[in-house]
Formats: structure tokens, C-alpha cells, sequence
């Protein structure tokens, strides 16, 4: 009986430490998100700038473009998100 009610009150305790951990993390993960998402609008709008500018002297096709902004911004993501969880 004594040791049943030791371990209901520790796991008790554990349990509600565990929601406060999950939630700190819940609070860290969106937080990255929305790094993660301004990094990648701020290189979205670097490579607009820069395709429109190389397109005045070079024919550039629409699906070649597309294929670099798309792979360039897998990229930007995937690095950012890896730096912002070393650094957060």
C-alpha cells in the first residue's frame, strides 16, 4: 500500500512535469517555425529580385526558375531549421 502510494504521487508529479516540458518545447518549436518561415520569405524575395534582373539579359525558362527557387528554399529550410535548433 505505502509503496503504491509513493509511486502514484511520484508519477503525479512526473506527469505534470512532463506537460510543462511539452509545452516549453510546443513553445520552442513554433518559435522556429516562424523563424524558419521569415528566413525563407527574406530568400524567396532574394531570389525574385535576382531572377527578374538576370532575366532582362538571359531567357530563362519558367520551369528551369521554378525548379531553382523551389530547391534553393528546401535548402534555405532544411539549414535554417538545423541552425535555429543548435542556437535556440
Amino acid at each position: 500500500m505505502l509503496y503504491s502510494t509513493i509511486s502514484y504521487i511520484t508519477s503525479r508529479k512526473n506527469k505534470s512535469l512532463e506537460k510543462e516540458l511539452s509545452k516549453e518545447y510546443d513553445e520552442r518549436d513554433a518559435l522556429i517555425d516562424g523563424k524558419v518561415a521569415r528566413f525563407s520569405l527574406h530568400i524567396l524575395m532574394c531570389e525574385i529580385f535576382i531572377l527578374m534582373f538576370i532575366t532582362n539579359f538571359v531567357v530563362i525558362p519558367t520551369n528551369t526558375a521554378l525548379f531553382v527557387v523551389l530547391v534553393s528554399l528546401m535548402i534555405s529550410q532544411i539549414g535554417s531549421r538545423k541552425y535555429y535548433n543548435l542556437v535556440l
